[in-house]
């Protein structure tokens, strides 16, 4: 009897191990199943998430472009033909208009960052004020080129390159072409650009440098017209009014200002182009037809037109390149030996 017993608890045992082993290996089953699932959706959601971010959708590169502002002729052409070459080249442009405010410009920068652009295209107002937003892009990897105007910090660090013009050489060359008009001799009035702006600061260099060279000729008064038509037609009459026909030439640090110049020459009864010489930087249209119809001396071409440089810029950095960190653009002098045939290169 008690040999029955045991056996019956034997069996007893056997069948619970059983049971739990059984047990126990389908929950490891059931544990495998749920871990791999997760797996599975965590995978899901980064595929997911990398779907939704940089325009991968699409498969297109996004570059950020931080303008300072979109107003005048200039300013708007750069900023179409930024809008232009980009679509013509299949990339996605994220595009800012900091309205003329550097501040703005900067929280415009730091929200492109925040985008996750890939590429950072910034034309700065002034050369200080975005620091923070050079140090934030270079911290998320974002290869940042400054345009048409330059920004404080060290070129192949805190930005990748600068594309621009040579304004030295503009302002130089506009005061040569009044020099020269005036025969050496003369008195000139400045209408200034943006104050703060390496191009403004780097033309009066220039012009200044050019007037080095004729002792005979006198600066007499310059004022800010910031690249406004109606601003410098402002500064003009005053110039006028306070120095009425002293004032033998005007240098305008642009086209734009100096048809504000034109505008308040004539309206004091005076001919532009004769009675008062005038050169400007840019190569509008309308200024190189002032310069067919006498109003004006001469022009200096500064293009606008900054798409097809900077996109190549970029597509040299996607195939590993390393870069200048100063890329010149190539301006030269429009007058009445060459204005028709430049005409239709004005914009």
């Amino acid at each position: 009897m008690k040999k029955g017993l045991a056996w019956i608890l034997a069996a007893v045992m056997l069948f619970s191990l059983a049971a739990c082993g059984g047990k126990k290996e389908e929950d490891e089953k059931a544990a495998g199943t749920e871990a791999q699932a997760g797996e599975e959706t965590a995978e899901t959601k980064t595929a997911e998430k990398k779907e939704e971010g940089s325009g991968a959708k699409e498969g297109k590169i996004r570059v950020g472009f931080s303008q300072m502002d979109n107003n005048g002729a200039w300013r708007v052409v750069e900023t179409e033909d930024m809008k232009a070459v980009a679509g013509e080249r299949g990339y996605e442009l994220v595009y800012t208009d900091a309205q003329s405010q550097t501040s703005k410009q900067l929280s415009d920068i730091e929200d492109l960052i925040a985008q996750e652009v890939d590429y950072l295209v910034i034309a700065p107002k002034e050369t200080t004020g975005l620091e923070r937003g050079l140090e934030e892009a270079k911290e998320a990897g974002i290869p940042v080129i400054l345009i048409d105007r330059c920004h404080d910090g060290k070129a192949g660090e805190d930005y990748v390159t600068y594309i621009a013009s040579d304004f030295v050489y503009q302002g130089y060359e506009c005061g040569q072409a009044l020099a020269k008009a005036l025969d050496g001799n003369g008195k000139v009035v400045v209408i200034e650009g943006q104050p703060g702006g390496s191009d403004a600061i780097e033309r009066q260099e220039g012009f200044d440098k050019a007037m080095e060279e004729y002792p005979d000729i006198e600066v007499i008064a310059s004022q800010p017209g910031e690249y406004s038509r109606s601003k410098a037609q402002s500064v003009m009459e005053s110039f006028l009014q306070t120095y009425g026909d002293e004032i033998d030439a005007v240098f305008s640090h642009d086209d734009e200002m100096a048809q504000g110049a034109i505008t308040a020459i004539e309206a004091n009864n005076l001919k532009a182009g004769e009675d008062i010489k005038i050169a400007g930087i840019d190569g509008q249209k309308s200024a190189i037809q002032a310069i067919i119809d006498g109003k004006m001396t001469a022009v200096v071409t500064c293009s606008p037109r900054f798409g097809t440089i900077v996109f190549d810029t970029i597509e040299r950095l996607i195939a590993g390149e390393t870069l200048e960190t100063y890329i010149q653009l190539e301006d030269y002098v429009i007058d009445s030996s060459n204005a028709e045939a430049e005409l239709e290169n004005g914009f």
